[in-house]
């Protein structure tokens, strides 16, 4: 009698296990796979961002071309980039002209092409020395002089001494001006400089932009 029923119960039990266990079809994962290869394939490739300080050579209401360190680069622009002025106030791309100095803030599409997010108008005036523009990483923040220290995006084996005085107009992606004690490390941050006249080994910051 015992044995009966052990045998009973093990006839229900038995079908509630075997749909437990869901069949494998070879296809669909074959599918599958394919799918995620696909995916891989066609993923866009990480952008690469630069910064470039240079001269209007040519404009038009989609393009600007301008010379940096003696070659011409060509600023490509669309609904996504905005234009800046020397007062740090939005404005338009009809509000620049040829011989104006800009920096330019972007996403490198070529070797000479960039696809413009951010165009600023520069005082031509600062423009006495070479400037180099260097987008990176704050990696150390000086508590006993205005001094930071930038790890280039693109160059990791080098660092930037940069210092920042009451000339240095530092703003935030919105525009919004913001204060040096803002800043913290490990911050992205795009800054235009020029070699220190007193110290080789350190930069002065004229814009900076935190990211």
């Amino acid at each position: 009698m015992n044995l009966l029923l052990f045998i009973s119960f093990l006839s229900l039990l038995i079908p509630k296990i075997s749909f437990a266990v869901d069949a494998i079809d070879p296809e669909a994962i074959k599918q599958k796979v394919i799918d995620r290869l696909e995916e891989i394939k066609t993923k866009p490739e990480q952008e690469t961002k630069q910064g470039l300080l240079g001269n209007i050579s040519e404009i038009n209401e989609k393009t600007i071309i301008i010379e940096f360190q003696e070659s011409n680069f060509t600023i490509n622009t669309d609904e996504t980039t905005t234009f800046i002025d020397s007062k740090l106030k939005k404005t338009t791309i009809e509000k620049f002209k040829v011989g104006q100095d800009i920096l330019v803030l972007g996403i490198l599409q070529e070797p000479s092409i960039l696809l413009g997010k951010r165009v600023i108008q520069t005082d031509a005036s600062t423009i006495n020395r070479l400037h180099q523009v260097v987008v990176g990483k704050i990696v150390d923040i000086s508590k006993s002089s205005p001094i930071i220290v930038v790890i280039p995006t693109q160059h990791k084996d080098t660092q930037f001494q940069i210092k920042l005085d009451t000339k240095t107009s530092i703003i935030n992606s919105t525009n919004s001006k913001i204060e040096q004690k803002d800043l913290k490390t490990g911050q992205k941050v795009i800054v235009s400089m020029i070699q220190d006249d007193k110290n080789s080994k350190t930069y002065s910051a004229l814009k900076l932009i935190s990211l």
